[in-house]
């Protein structure tokens, strides 16, 4: 099921300011104009999920492009069954860079968590997830919100290391690309 050029623009405007696809150029990685070149690589069908965007986002479809451990997900994932996946995040509009912030701000109530999976929710339904859809978390607070609010609605999910603990990009890439297996 490909993704149309129409549904492809709509889905930029609602979601391009903090989502993104799997798909990159090898040559400048920041180029989001690949995934309009590419409608037919993308697959809606597997969503890989982070928790917030650690800097503000320049352009669309900039979100895991622009940060210094993005060349993992690129190593991971440009080649092989997960190229075009769609990606995004649980937490919209929080800029932080440490995942434990976030957490406080939850569990004190500062953060309204219940908002941010409501929105989460529509976003999948715009880009056509459901039940057969398979998610990649990344992280442990990810799965523990995703497990908590959203794994009765999408059971097919598996959790993973994140992308910026500490390592090389062929050795994070080569252990989540053995922890995810044969998912699809």
């Amino acid at each position: 099921m490909a993704i149309s050029l129409e549904h492809f623009e709509e889905l930029e405007k609602k979601y391009g300011g903090f989502s993104s696809w799997a798909i990159w150029n090898p040559n400048d990685p920041r180029d989001a104009s690949i995934m309009r070149e590419n409608l037919g690589d993308l697959k809606p069908w597997i969503v890989m999920v982070g928790l917030n965007v650690s800097a503000p986002l320049p352009y669309p479809w900039a979100n895991f492009r622009i940060g210094r451990n993005d060349r993992k997900l690129i190593h991971a994932f440009n080649q092989g069954p997960y190229r075009g996946a769609y990606m995004t995040d649980i937490v919209k509009g929080e800029v932080e860079v440490r995942s434990d912030n976030i957490k406080k701000r939850i569990k004190s109530g500062e953060l309204d968590i219940q908002k941010h999976i409501e929105a989460f929710e529509i976003e999948m339904s715009n880009i056509g997830a459901d039940r057969r859809t398979h998610f990649i978390l990344f992280g442990g607070l990810v799965d523990e919100i995703f497990t908590r609010y959203l794994s009765s609605r999408f059971p097919l999910h598996l959790s993973c290391q994140h992308y910026a603990v500490y390592g090389s990009s062929e050795s994070w890439a080569k252990n989540t690309l053995i922890k995810i297996g044969e998912m699809l």
